[in-house]
This record gives structure tokens, sequence and C-alpha cells, in this order.
């Protein structure tokens, strides 16, 4: 679309200097000046047909882009051919859109591949496979026309999940730590929301003492999800849901304060401690 933009200005822009410039009141010109500024991306996109996947539509590119260049140039001196570079620049769009059907659906069959391949967790912004797939490291997002909410992506990896385990478990194999395990983090969550509900609760929360879980559910959350940002979005989110009058995040700043955790009394967020590593998803399965 942008290009297209681009292309019409420049014509417009030819259109109104016609007068200044001979050359410009003949139609021919409407084709070659824009086909030869261009020039350079055609010449990289020639190089990158050239190691394309789709060859056939490629070759319709390229060949309406010279046919239509040949016979714009041509058309300055012989304007009955400037139906070659209509010619030219219809066999041009033709490909190019065929070229885009092409990528969309091997996009889409890429996309239903990662989907169903249980070595690869699919988040927001892709997908990241372990060693185990054949289908690479990441991809990005881009390949799926359409994108699932965080919800059904936690829904979608718990089950891709369970299925690695059990092949794992099959072949005598540990399990992939490249896919959460959601069970443990669904436990780490309810621990928060637990501990959260006894602060706001509490006369007096600078008194109370949950520093050992909450470094554990930072742990545990950021250990599966290999992500240093995953357990303060999702203990936030959770914050946000519980704690919702002034009172009730003031008595949670409040006992994070009291725990040296200052906190912007403009922004509500969980701000999880950082610590122990051997504080992780076992500590709260053991000691809830």
């Amino acid at each position: 679309m942008k290009l297209v933009i681009v292309v019409l200005a420049l014509l417009i822009g030819m259109y109104f200097f016609r007068k200044k410039f001979p050359i410009l009141q003949k139609p021919g010109a409407y084709f070659l000046i824009p086909l030869v500024l261009f020039s350079p991306v055609a010449f990289f996109g020639i190089l990158f047909g050239l190691a394309g996947a789709n060859k056939g539509h490629f070759a319709l590119i390229v060949v309406g882009y010279l046919i239509s260049l040949g016979s714009a140039y041509l058309s300055l001196r012989k304007p009955r051919l400037m139906i070659g570079a209509a010619v030219g620049m219809a066999v041009l769009i033709f490909g190019s859109y065929k070229s885009s059907q092409f990528w969309k659906h091997e996009n889409e069959n890429l996309c239903a591949k990662l989907r169903a391949d249980p070595y690869c967790v699919e988040s927001t912004t892709g997908f990241n496979c372990s060693s185990k797939s054949s289908l690479g490291g990441f991809s990005s997002a881009n390949v799926c026309s359409s994108l699932m909410s965080e919800a059904e992506l936690d829904k979608v990896n718990a089950a891709k999940k369970t299925t690695s385990d059990q092949l794992a478990a099959a072949r005598g194999e540990k399990p992939d730590p490249k896919l959460p395990n959601l069970q443990k983090v669904g436990k780490a969550n309810d621990v928060y929301i637990h501990i959260v509900k006894q602060i706001i609760e509490a006369q007096d929360p600078a008194r109370l003492n949950f520093e050992s879980q909450l470094t554990a559910i930072y742990n545990c959350i950021n250990g599966e999800f290999a992500d240093p940002l995953k357990a303060e979005a999702y203990a936030t989110m959770n914050l946000r849901s519980i704690a919702k009058t002034p009172e009730q995040i003031e008595k949670y700043r409040s006992y994070a304060s009291s725990k040296g955790r200052n906190m912007n009394p403009s922004i509500v967020i969980a701000a999880l401690p950082a610590g122990d590593s051997s504080l992780n998803c076992t500590t709260l399965i053991q000691n809830p």
C-alpha cells in the first residue's frame, strides 16, 4: 500500500510539471520514469526471487517488468507501443498477486504445523520450538493469519506440554524444558492470590512476611516460561483483579515497602522479589 501511494504521488507530481519538462507530455513517460526510479528495488527483488520457492510467479513479475520498461521507452517515439507497457504492467501485477497468494498459503500451512507440533510453544510474538522439533527454533507470529488470546495460548500450550511429556516418558527421556508446565504456573498463581487476600485483609500488612513464597512464585513462573517478565505480568494481573479499592492497593504497597520494595504510587504492579533460586515451583507444591 505504501508503494502504491508513493507511485501515485510521483505520477501526480509528474503531471503538474508536464509543461516544464517536455518529456512528461509523452504518455510513455508515466510508465518509464517510475519503472526506472524503482529499478534498484527491482534488482534486489530479482536476487530475492532467485532464491525463492515460487520461481514461476517470480518469472511473471520479471517478464512483466521488462516488457513494461522496454515498451515504455520505445513508446516515447512510437506512442502505439504504449499498449505493450500496459500489458507488461498487467503481467507484473498478476505475478505479484499470485506470489502473495502463494506465500499466504505457505504461511497458513506452516502455522498449522507449528500449532500441531507438541515441541513448539506459541506466544503473542511467535513460536519457540525445541531442538526436538523439525520446524526450527523460532518463527514469527506473522505466519498465522489469526492470533490467539493469552488464555487460549495457555490452554493450547498446556495440552502440548502434556503430550510432549508423554512422548518423552515413552522414550525414557526427561521432559522438554522449553515447554511450560502450566499446572505449576497455575499453582503459583493460586498461592499469589491467597497471599494478596491475606495482605489486603490484614490490619497491619507490614507485620506479615510472605517473601519466601513470593520469591518462589517469581522463580517458578519465570523458570517455566524462561521469561523474566512473565511472572510480574501474571502477578500484576491477579493483583489488579483482587485489590480494587485505593485502601486495598495501599495495604499491598505498605507490605512491599516494609520489605524494602518501594512502589510508584501512580502504578499498580506486583513488584515480586527475585532472590534465592532454590525457592521455586517445588517449594510452592511442598509448602503452599
